[in-house]
């Protein structure tokens, strides 16, 4: 795309060099498609061009900020299917329909959006320490705080599932063999092919609570507020709070992000990205079900065997309800870097001399993002579609 060359009141852009001036108007068009100016060029156009200093100052946190649809770092950028799908690497992008819904949720229930600024990397060391966390607490179902603690995650995964289904996404069970009555997994190649699945189908199959549930079968589970039935459903079948929490868990913390990963780092990148979907009294139960559970299963006693085993010969701990330290909550827990102010299209001229004039006379984001919403010029807009 070829982009005009505008003016501000300030000054007349075409003194700078044309070439400086595409760069930099070209990083606004990828700033659009949720990539980055480089620093290279923001230098460059600061220097050759003293009119734009003052977007160049801002830029990078109000034009040329990651949006919601882009790569988030600590991600890997891309992931290999199986042979049985083909084999090909595709990139691991965030799944547009999902992470709309991720937000519209947080929006709406009065959470930070989940849309962190990276995510941290894994740490052996502290999955080690989460590990003996949770594989040193005893089971907790009689304790009321604890179980308010579960019965919140459950409300509030049921609000998570409804906004799912709204945007048009929605859970299935394995189907069962009809000789043996094993159940199918369809992502046995690789659960990656789970992805494809929500991308493509809007559809994601689960495993159902009620075919397993822990490593041990004598485990009274009774107490558990997750194994009681949400009154949702996938397709005809009744589904539990456990199975509507594998369906969003697997949506919001792995395939929406594009986070298609299940091995110890991907499961903690999934907490750090479903957390922020949860309030702190929910957090704890989530936390517990989710970060302590799978840093206990690849770190934990069993960790040398269960890092390399396949999900049905991993070995899985108690289906305990406990409560975490607060450390595991929050030590290398992402934060959000809010929601962002981009344009509903690619800017126009006069979409582009509006934001400069902007930038130039309030010189901060507040009162930059305030201008352009009340600006007459419709073309920026503070309540973008993607979120």
């Amino acid at each position: 795309m070829v982009w005009p060359i505008g003016r501000t009141r300030s000054g007349n852009l075409t003194a700078a060099k044309p070439e400086v001036i595409r760069r930099f108007l070209e990083g606004m068009e990828r700033a659009v498609a949720g990539q980055r100016m480089s620093d290279q060029d923001m230098l460059e156009a600061a220097i050759e061009a003293p009119a734009m200093t003052g977007a160049i100052g801002l830029g990078r946190a109000a034009l040329f900020g990651r949006s919601p649809m882009s790569h988030i770092p600590g991600i890997p950028k891309t992931f290999k299917l199986p042979k049985s799908a083909g084999g090909a690497e595709i990139p691991a992008d965030p799944i547009e329909g999902v992470v709309a819904a991720a937000h519209k949720y947080a929006r709406d229930n009065g959470l930070p959006p989940p849309n962190p600024a990276e995510l941290p990397k894994f740490d052996k060391a502290r999955a080690a320490r989460v590990a003996d966390a949770w594989g040193g607490q005893p089971d907790a179902a009689n304790d009321p705080t604890v179980r308010e603690a579960y019965k919140k995650m459950a409300e509030e995964t049921v609000a998570q599932y409804r906004a799912l289904k709204e945007a048009g996404y929605d859970g299935r069970f394995f189907k069962k063999d009809p000789e043996t009555g094993a159940f199918i997994d369809p992502y046995k190649d690789s659960p990656a092919l789970g992805y494809t699945d929500l991308r493509d189908k809007k559809t994601l199959e689960v495993f159902p609570t009620k075919g397993g549930f822990g490593s041990d079968e004598t485990f009274d589970t009774s107490m558990n507020p997750l194994m009681k039935e949400s009154g949702e459903f996938f397709g005809d079948d009744p589904a539990t709070y456990n199975d509507l929490f594998r369906f969003v868990h697997d949506a919001f913390g792995h395939f929406g992000h594009g986070n298609s990963f299940f091995r110890a780092p991907g499961e903690e990148r999934a907490w750090a990205l479903h957390r922020m979907m949860y309030s702190p009294q929910a957090r704890n139960a989530m936390t517990a079900e989710t970060r302590g559970q799978n840093s206990w299963v690849n770190y934990g006693p069993h960790g040398e065997h269960n890092r390399t085993a396949k999900g049905g010969d991993t070995i899985f701990g108690d289906q305990k309800l406990v409560t975490m330290p607060e450390w595991t909550l929050n030590e290398a827990a992402p934060k959000s870097i809010g929601f962002r102010e981009f344009p509903r299209n690619v800017p126009t001229r006069s979409a582009i001399s509006t934001a400069l004039d902007a930038i130039e006379k309030q010189g901060d984001i507040d009162s930059l993002t305030k201008y352009i919403a009340t600006s007459d010029d419709n073309e920026f807009i503070t309540e973008p579609d993607v979120y």
